[in-house]
């Protein structure tokens, strides 16, 4: 039984609830706004608790307490003026763990530190409370290679291209501010750009599919809405299984690959190298040769229509009127648009 004595100095009560609470268990301290708590469900859902109104609850199911003064019971809880202010202040805050983020999705913290269940403090910005198992590591890359032999890549480079994206996803923590965008082309309406989106979850990747889109079989069903949800865990395993080995080959570099963003680069290039990856960025230089006129077009939709959120048949539409239509479009999506009168 905690005994809150109205007697006794505020921080003083505020500190020991705060270790009563903490000690319970599935509450953080929340580091995103800095004062507050983050509690976490039973089904890895997450509640905020910012105000006293709901800190109250959690206070009745967790512990046991009154307010006393003299000696004697004036309340079974603080008052509402000392439940709002305990959530601001640090002596209750500090007896919790801080958080910045709670996840179900597996990746790399800093340092190339793989996530394990639980609480993950990796320092200011990567204190993660990370709620599934413990990602697998698969020696072998057979559902990778699966997939990547089912979708049409203009190139070798645009396959190793997409492993490089989604191993970037993984590891996304490491080169603050220095990472690439994918950029994803296709010469042919409903190639897979999204499927391969959907997989890596600016690179360029290139699809060239050729023959009837429509009429293509693949030999291992619906990429995207059958091979990739029903392989999601393997593929994950097999991607850190790719970190994992180069991290016991000692971490080396790719010293010959040229990009601006160097540290990426040379860490994803060794990566790849170890598992057997080539052409890594070779085609950088074509695709931002023919990229470099829809990057133009892209900033001039920009500036037309500033801090603007726009639908995609309006963005459509404003690219017609700017005369963009032809640098942005496949012939077959501009025939679509012209059917829809734009």
């Amino acid at each position: 039984m905690f005994l809150w004595d109205v007697a006794a100095p505020a921080g003083t009560n505020y500190r020991m609830l705060g270790q009563l609470l903490a000690a319970t268990g599935n509450l953080y301290r929340d580091e995103t706004t800095g004062h507050g708590l983050v509690l976490v469900l039973p089904d890895g859902t997450t509640r905020r608790v910012g105000k006293g109104r709901q800190l109250a609850p959690l206070i009745v199911d967790r512990v046991r307490m009154q307010v006393v003064k003299d000696g004697k019971l004036v309340r079974e809880l603080p008052a509402a003026e000392h439940l709002n202010a305990m959530l601001y202040t640090k002596a209750f805050l500090e007896q919790f763990l801080p958080v910045d983020e709670v996840t179900n999705v597996f990746f790399y913290a800093r340092r190339f530190q793989p996530l394990q269940p639980g609480y993950n403090d990796h320092g200011p910005g990567s204190r993660i409370v990370y709620l599934r198992q413990p990602c697998e590591v698969s020696e072998f890359l057979d559902t990778i290679n699966l997939f990547l032999a089912a979708m049409p890549f203009a190139s070798n480079a645009d396959r190793t291209n997409a492993v490089a994206a989604a191993l970037t996803v993984r590891l996304r923590r490491e080169w603050c501010g220095e990472k690439p965008l994918v950029l994803i082309t296709a010469t042919q309406s409903h190639a897979g750009k999204t499927t391969v989106g959907d997989f890596i979850r600016s690179l360029p990747i290139h699809l060239a599919p050729t023959g009837d889109i429509q009429n293509r079989t693949s030999p291992i069903g619906n990429p995207r809405l059958e091979f990739l949800p029903r392989n999601r865990n393997r593929i994950e395993a097999e991607f850190n299984g790719m970190i994992q080995k180069w991290l016991k080959a000692g971490s080396p570099l790719d010293e010959d690959v040229v990009y601006p963003m160097t540290p990426w680069a040379r860490t994803i290039g060794g990566i790849l190298k170890v598992n057997g990856f080539t052409d890594f960025l070779a085609n950088y230089g074509t695709r931002k040769s023919n990229d470099d006129p829809i990057r133009a077009a892209l900033s001039i939709l920009g500036a037309a229509t500033p801090g603007e959120a726009l639908r995609p048949r309006e963005w459509a539409k404003l690219a017609v009127e700017q005369g963009l239509a032809r640098t942005l479009f496949s012939v077959n999506e501009l025939h679509g648009i012209v059917k829809k009168g734009f």
